[in-house]
């Protein structure tokens, strides 16, 4: 039946297994379920977190057997104060803090590498102090105090759904199962939430807005029609408006550490594939050797270094700003400007690209270049991060935040972070 865990796990590992094998280097997260503390999830059973771990655990071994490359997120739960079942010490929707609790107790660290969680706003604002007694987007932290006092520090938390209900004042209190705000506290609440998150919440990662747009299949007089961004004919909501309006200026970096998954960082998916390596700054770094292959990097400020690793197989970068050569960097034959990735042994190294440079918004390019040091074996080349600071001490990190329009639930937020380690205080 729909919703309901398989009867053999060794199948469901097994579909996973070949999922992932057939899209590798393609799809690079895999969510393992959805909601499995809700009965409506879990086959109209009472829930289990532990059949839930096991589950994920299998999912997981399959996954990485695959793809060791592939991110597996855990299933968002939903947030509720619970609901017992009419079985003694059972649950038809057990609280997601507990429920989280419970995860761990039975071993989930070791078999995701993002959390992800639900965020919704009720009909409060952002800013709203989270309570384990209390419904509100600030829950989210909660959430993240039971991964710290598991010792699960190093993981970011993404966000599967996301967003305020602005269903008209019609509806009765019994059918607002999200609570109502209006559609203009909704769009404010919406980007205030993100603005909060990249303020105060180092360990947040993508934040998708729940919904885009549905396709038509939930009627008007449903009060999840009215967490839409757009219409079912396509006509902006209020929400829409400012999310486009905002999201041009959000892409850019200012002064901080950037992992090389930030949204200021865009790279041509033919020529680049990500790679988990826990030696990285944030565990995870950029890899290419097809010569052409580029990438750029929005920001603005003075100064920019270049976090990178070098090695016996390492090529060049060829550099630009604003399309043209950058001072102070060594030239090819040609001309170009660029930066040199060879070293006798494989060290991360953090190279300066340019500084006193007046802080405007700039794009950075680096393209892998066709040439490479005479003693090199290959032209591989590792981008791992970026710092930008606007004078020469070093900035206080900080978290840039890009907001994404896609189909479905997919209009996010990125807060440049995958599965980061708080010890950069990244993105």
């Amino acid at each position: 039946m729909p919703g309901r865990p398989p009867d053999d796990l060794a199948a469901y590992g097994e579909f996973v297994y070949r999922f992932v094998e057939h899209y590798r280097g393609r799809v690079h997260h895999v969510q393992i379920w959805n909601e499995p503390n809700l009965y409506i999830e879990w086959g109209n059973r009472p829930v289990d977190p532990a059949g839930y771990v096991d589950l994920l655990r299998t999912a997981y071994t399959s996954a990485k057997k695959a793809d060791p490359n592939v991110y597996v997120l855990s299933a968002p739960l939903a947030i509720t104060l619970g609901e017992p079942h009419p079985e003694p010490n059972k649950w038809r929707a057990m609280s997601d803090l507990q429920f989280l609790e419970e995860m761990y107790q039975a071993g989930a660290a070791d078999y995701f590498d993002i959390l992800s969680a639900n965020a919704f706003g009720m009909d409060l604002p952002p800013e709203d102090e989270p309570s384990p007694s209390k419904l509100n987007f600030a829950r989210a932290s909660l959430q993240r105090e039971i991964m710290e006092r598991y010792g699960d520090v190093d993981k970011a938390v993404w966000f599967n759904e996301f967003g305020w209900n602005a269903a008209p004042d019609s509806f009765s209190d019994e059918s607002l199962i999200w609570q109502r705000v209006t559609e203009e506290q909704q769009a404010s609440y919406t980007l205030q939430g993100i603005e909060y998150a990249q303020e105060h919440w180092p360990w947040a990662g993508v934040f998708n807005i729940w919904y885009f747009r549905q396709v038509g299949d939930i009627p008007p007089d449903n009060a999840s029609y009215y967490f839409r961004m757009v219409d079912v004919d396509f006509v902006p909501r209020r929400i829409y408006l400012s999310v486009k309006d905002k999201s041009p200026q959000l892409v850019e970096a200012g002064a901080g550490f950037f992992q090389e998954s930030n949204p200021a960082v865009t790279a041509s998916p033919s020529g680049w594939s990500p790679r988990i390596d826990p030696r990285a700054r944030g565990d995870a770094v950029l890899v290419s050797d097809t010569p052409g292959s580029s990438l750029s990097f929005v920001f603005s400020g003075q100064q920019v270094q270049l976090v990178a690793w070098q090695g016996p197989a390492g090529g060049r970068l060829l550099a630009t700003l604003d399309g043209e050569n950058i001072a102070g960097l060594p030239q090819d034959a040609e001309g170009r400007s660029y930066v040199e990735l060879y070293a006798p042994t494989r060290t991360q190294t953090s190279l300066p690209l340019f500084q006193n440079h007046s802080a405007r918004r700039r794009t950075l390019r680096l393209t892998v270049s066709e040439e490479n040091h005479p003693d090199s074996s290959n032209t591989e080349c590792i981008v791992d991060a970026f710092e930008v600071s606007t004078s020469v001490t070093r900035p206080i990190p900080t978290i840039p935040v890009i907001l994404l329009v896609g189909a479905s639930i997919v209009v996010g937020a990125i807060l440049g972070r995958v599965s980061t380690r708080p010890r950069d205080s990244r993105d």
